[in-house]
This record gives C-alpha cells, sequence and structure tokens, in this order.
C-alpha cells in the first residue's frame, strides 16, 4: 500500500509499502478484530509515517533496512494482540516529486563542481 509522509526535513514523499503476516490465534483474530487487512493498513500507516518523519530526504532514502526493521518491530508488538504474526515488512518504493528530484540533481551537480575544482587546483 501507498503512504503519503512528510519527513524531518520537510518534504512529502510517497512510500510503497509491504506487508506480510499470518495468523497464529484464529480465535483472538476473529473475536478481536473485525477486519485483519484494515487494522494492519492503519497501523501500518501509522508507524511508517512516525518512523519517516524521524529522518530526513536523505537518510530516508539511504536507511530503508534500518526503517523496515523498526517498523516491523513496532508493527509486531501491536499485531501480536491480534493473533497475527508479522512475517515480514518492506519499503518497496520511495517516490518523490519532480521537484525535489531536480533540487537533488543540482545539489549533486554543484557537489561534483566542488570537487572538480579542488582536483584542478
Amino acid at each position: 500500500f501507498d503512504i503519503s509522509v512528510i519527513t524531518r526535513d520537510n518534504v512529502e514523499v510517497g512510500l510503497t509499502t509491504s506487508v506480510f503476516y499470518r495468523v497464529i490465534d484464529a480465535s483472538r483474530s476473529v473475536y478481536r478484530i473485525r477486519d485483519i487487512d484494515g487494522a494492519i493498513h492503519t497501523a501500518a500507516s501509522s508507524i511508517v509515517r512516525s518512523a519517516g518523519g524521524k529522518l530526513e530526504l536523505d537518510e530516508l532514502q539511504s536507511s530503508r533496512e534500518s526503517m523496515n526493521l523498526e517498523i516491523a518491530k513496532n508493527l509486531k508488538e501491536a499485531a501480536e494482540v491480534w493473533g497475527i504474526q508479522i512475517t515480514r515488512t518492506e519499503i518497496t518504493d520511495v517516490q518523490i516529486d519532480s521537484q525535489t528530484k531536480d533540487a537533488q540533481r543540482q545539489q549533486l551537480n554543484a557537489e561534483r563542481e566542488r570537487r572538480a575544482q579542488i582536483a584542478r587546483a
């Protein structure tokens, strides 16, 4: 599912997230919650927004694995009550608007030019 997140440096990004789970206690999954998929989606959305909001855009793009671990840990705690075991979570894609991409390109080109000037000197 897709989630819109605002990073610590106030950049809005879209994250595509996958959550894999299995029911380990059928009675809890039926009697404690009405819609398993909806509950996991809601909990995961909140957790992903919270985790993404702690990071700046550059950190978000470079540290997906640590973010995946944080999401899995927090979601496992939430889903355990419902008799659900979270087996895996993944941030599969980070979507950035074209203006932000252009700004990143300009920053990268400026950094390359700076390094080239140093090398020429």
